[in-house]
């Protein structure tokens, strides 16, 4: 059975899955390209990872009848890999036109350069810039590259705002282009509904094709807890669905049994970090996640202390960086994650056969728990903006808020309403634009577990 978020890849862009405004901007970029040589030759996207940047690429190669070239810059991050891939095929991409088909000739040959935020530049130690090893002047190499393509190039990213600090982010956005990924602009607009809509019915109808007995209640009680993480709500339906179902919340998984496992299998068998690299990759595994996998079952891999120990000295700088990463929204240092997660399958002294792996209980207990949480959350950060608190301390507030609220007949369905509509007034009358983001309306459901 093919992986669901592959199956439920658009095809095209009437498929996709996006906000009114990004839609027009992504194809007003493409209008361009049908109409001779635009003046910006790139499309830069960026968003949250599993908003569907890569997918968006997909749809318009695909509506397009475009030939694609695919670079991820997770594995080739160099000026020389770049300028000797992407940079060739988008100056003679004509020349492969002899071996395909008449009516697909004239068809223009798109470039994707996917994570682009993972290309950095540093200086090579031995100073030789054809070093293909040497991570050096990756993001000058797209700059050429968009000054003379004949063929359109999309790149996409999730840390804009970081890549905005760079010296040379500013030629590469001026050339592009550039759109933010996003499904919808607020919970509860008319994007919002549509994307709940459509998302149910094709995981419905994907559940009815493989006889997969799914309540629809249960897929869109999913699909609106992850969301805008199409990606976990498409891997988390597809384990639920696979999983015989049962309760939503002790089934729920963010990646599927079968990838997971597959994908731990295989590295913990195999003796290659470079193999290692394109299996995670692939699986697209959250590092997290991955982590605790390893963690948990690495022990019944190891055949000596000494490989035991290698492997988990090696797992907890990874989990160090990764946290780095997080906190400080330094998402290069990712690279190295997945260097050291690859290296630890490596250093195992392994006993052979066949071994049965264990979920990991920390990440049971939170998915467990995570509709709990995100009930509390959106809770205090209404709070956080009608009572011009801070976060911390709409959290610290819950005992006597729990207490307080007794001296209501109904608090459940008789506050939402009033802390809805003092976080409106509040947010149309000031200028944070970050709690906007953050800020979704309290439910009576949300509510119901913030007071229980």
């Amino acid at each position: 059975m093919e992986i669901w978020t592959e199956t439920l890849r658009p095809g095209n862009l009437s498929d996709l899955l996006l906000s009114r405004e990004s839609r027009e901007k992504i194809v007003s970029w493409v209008k361009s390209w049908e109409s001779g040589e635009p003046a910006k030759k790139g499309l830069l996207l960026w968003g949250d990872p599993g908003s569907g940047k890569t997918s968006a690429a997909y749809a318009i190669a695909g509506d397009k009848k475009w030939k694609m070239l695919e670079v991820n810059s997770s594995d080739y991050r160099n000026e020389s890999f770049l300028k000797e891939t992407a940079g060739m095929y988008s100056l003679y991409s004509d020349l492969t036109s002899f071996s395909e088909p008449e009516s697909s000739r004239n068809a223009l040959k798109m470039i994707l350069i996917d994570e682009a935020d993972n290309i950095f530049e540093r200086v090579s130690s031995g100073g030789d810039r054809n070093n293909p090893g040497n991570e050096i002047g990756g993001y000058r190499a797209i700059i050429d590259i968009l000054k003379s393509t004949k063929s359109p190039i999309v790149i996409t990213m999730n840390d804009y705002w970081e890549f905005q600090r760079r010296a040379t982010a500013k030629e590469i956005i001026s050339r592009c282009e550039v759109v933010q990924v996003v499904l919808y602009r607020r919970r509860n607009d008319l994007d919002y509904k549509n994307t709940v809509t459509k998302m149910t019915e094709r995981l419905l109808n994907l559940c009815r094709i493989n006889d997969l007995a799914v309540e629809r209640s249960v897929i869109e009680e999913i699909v609106k807890e992850d969301l805008p993480d199409m990606r976990s709500a498409i891997n988390d339906v597809e384990s639920y669905a696979l999983s015989g179902g049962g309760n939503y919340g002790r089934g729920s998984i963010r990646d599927s049994h079968s990838q997971i496992f597959d994908t731990i299998r295989s590295m913990f068998k195999g003796n290659d970090i470079a193999g290692n690299l394109r299996l995670l990759r692939d699986a697209d595994i959250d590092k997290d996640t991955l982590i605790q996998w390893i963690s948990t079952n690495g022990i019944k891999e190891c055949g000596t202390m000494e490989s035991l120990v290698n492997m988990e000295e090696l797992v907890s700088m990874a989990d160090l960086l990764s946290r780095m990463a997080s906190r400080s929204r330094y998402f290069r240092l990712w690279i190295y994650v997945d260097d050291l997660i690859a290296s630890a399958f490596t250093v195992v002294d392994k006993k052979g056969g066949y071994t049965k792996y264990e979920f990991p209980s920390y990440i049971m207990a939170m998915s467990r728990s995570r509709k709990t949480r995100n009930a509390i959350d959106r809770v205090c950060r209404s709070m956080e903006i009608a009572f011009h608190i801070s976060y911390m301390d709409a959290i610290n507030m819950r005992p006597y808020f729990i207490q307080i609220s007794k001296g209501l007949k109904n608090p459940v369905t008789e506050i939402p309403p009033y802390l809805n509509e003092m976080s409106e007034n509040c947010l149309k009358e000031s200028m944070m634009s970050e709690k906007r983001k953050k800020y979704d309306p309290v439910t009576p459901e949300d509510l119901k577990i913030y007071l229980s």
